[in-house]
């Protein structure tokens, strides 16, 4: 008969067992671009019994450690505080990478939240995985794959590579977020490549937006405006 584990070295053992990821903390850093992404989004999605979280005021500082927002001087604050459309912008930095984070809204309340980042930053993991170890649930209720595009066209297989370079994600994914005691919002991913012919490399970018729900709705507001200016990323 086998003997026994001692207590110590059943203790040791365990340490080193398979452990089933966790979500990340506010107080650490994300290893990825997803795990921060996931994080924002978990932290910007307003409780159901706090009409206040989506006003300026109330969102505050959100994303955890991975996100820097721009401080507006008295100067800017005052010149832009009558203008019907506001936004607030700052960066992302995780695990080595970098993107664009800005909210937008009305003057009362925000409305939507973007990220913008290099498409070669992504892969490591998967978003909406990531949401569900959060308890969130994201509802695939669109996608849409890309048509052939002029782009395409070349010789020594440049069209081809451009292709490829496209088809990495889908054009557009539309998701619903859910989670308990959550309002529900809807987070859109639109993935696009400068084309061909532009005076540097071909890059490619994935904006990702939450829509928030309209006051005392379930509809978000305008679900087709991001917070930011694709320019010249086509999809």
């Amino acid at each position: 008969m086998r003997p026994a584990l001692s207590l110590p070295f059943a203790v040791a053992a365990a340490v080193f067992l398979p452990m089933p990821a966790q979500a990340q903390q506010p107080w650490e850093p994300a290893a990825n671009v997803e795990q921060a992404l996931a994080r924002i989004i978990d932290d910007a999605l307003p409780r159901a019994d706090q009409d206040w979280a989506l006003t300026w005021c109330g969102f505050g500082v959100r994303g955890g450690r991975d996100v820097f927002w721009h401080m507006f001087t008295p100067e800017q604050a005052q010149a832009t505080a009558a203008r019907a459309q506001q936004f607030r912008s700052g960066w992302l930095s995780a695990g080595g990478a970098g993107g664009d984070v800005m909210v937008c809204g009305d003057r009362t309340r925000i409305r939507s939240l973007s990220l913008s980042t290099s498409d070669i930053w992504l892969g490591r993991e998967d978003v909406v995985d990531l949401l569900g170890r959060r308890g969130i649930a994201a509802i695939l209720i669109e996608t849409r794959e890309r048509p052939p595009t002029p782009g395409e066209t070349g010789s020594n297989g440049r069209g081809a590579h451009y292709r490829s370079m496209l088809d990495r994600y889908p054009g557009y994914r539309k998701w619903r977020i859910e989670a308990p005691r959550r309002t529900p919002a809807e987070l859109v991913a639109v993935h696009g490549c400068t084309p061909p012919g532009t005076r540097s490399a071909t890059q490619c970018r994935m904006t990702w937006t939450l829509h928030f729900a309209a006051d005392g709705t379930d509809a978000p507001h305008d679900a087709a405006a991001p917070c930011l200016d694709p320019g010249r990323y086509t999809h």
